[in-house]
């Protein structure tokens, strides 16, 4: 549970309603952390809910499976089955490489539409991207994933974005070490206020597989899961 993990539960939890449920994993070296964030969830953000803690080195419990959202931020590659995911899953990644197997995520998806997968660090703005490349040697294609060479004209990696958000907008500050709560909901506004979102593009850094999912397939997979509840 890194700085990835913290900052997205916190900012869950200060802008949205709260889920059913929280779980927490992390290697068993990082026990008192997770401790000290479950407490910390409960007594600042005043989470209601249960708090189950995992702990995972080299494999998942079935425990873990229980979660309808996943937030994945690991280097653990394909530490995640995808088939013991619950119908209804959602997965944010914002691991490189992926902490799932691509193209069993991509087969259930399109066989099943029960589980939607995208990336965790790209987001969409509300207009096309004008850009000047350069490339500087021959193979780039080749050795960069796509969201890099061949990315859709209105995504952009978040690590890029934020520093173009902070020379546009001064006022929202910089940051140093973990984001505070307060400091990821000004982001968080300034986003909504931008009409950036989230995007349904997914690209694999290895297997060279390139996908964006159909909307009528998020749609879909909204219209027959809304009414569950996620933890």
């Amino acid at each position: 549970m890194g700085s990835v993990g913290k900052g997205v539960i916190e900012l869950l939890l200060s802008t949205a309603p709260h889920p059913a449920k929280l779980i927490l994993c992390d290697v068993v070296q990082k026990q008192d952390e997770l401790d000290a964030l479950k407490r910390r969830l409960t007594q600042e953000f005043g989470f209601n809910g249960p708090i189950e803690i995992v702990i995972a080195d080299q494999a998942l419990t079935r425990e873990f499976y229980h979660a309808t959202c996943i937030i994945g931020a690991t280097n653990n590659v394909d530490i995640l089955a995808i088939d013991q995911l619950r119908s209804g899953t959602i997965i944010v990644d914002d691991s490189a490489p992926h902490c799932f197997n691509e193209t069993d995520a991509m087969h259930r998806t399109t066989t099943q539409n029960d589980i939607l997968f995208i990336e965790g660090g790209v987001v969409q703005l509300p207009h096309p991207i004008g850009e000047v490349k350069k490339q500087i040697r021959r193979d780039a294609d080749t050795i960069l994933p796509s969201i890099i060479t061949d990315r859709p004209p209105s995504y952009i990696t978040s690590c890029i974005l934020g520093s173009i958000l902070l020379y546009r907008f001064r006022a929202l500050g910089r940051t140093i070490g973990l984001v505070e709560p307060h400091q990821a909901v000004e982001y968080f506004d300034k986003f909504q206020a931008l009409g950036i979102t989230g995007c349904t593009h997914f690209d694999s850094y290895f297997s060279g597989m390139k996908e964006a999912l159909p909307a009528n397939r998020v749609e879909r997979f909204i219209e027959t899961t809304r009414k569950k509840p996620t933890t």
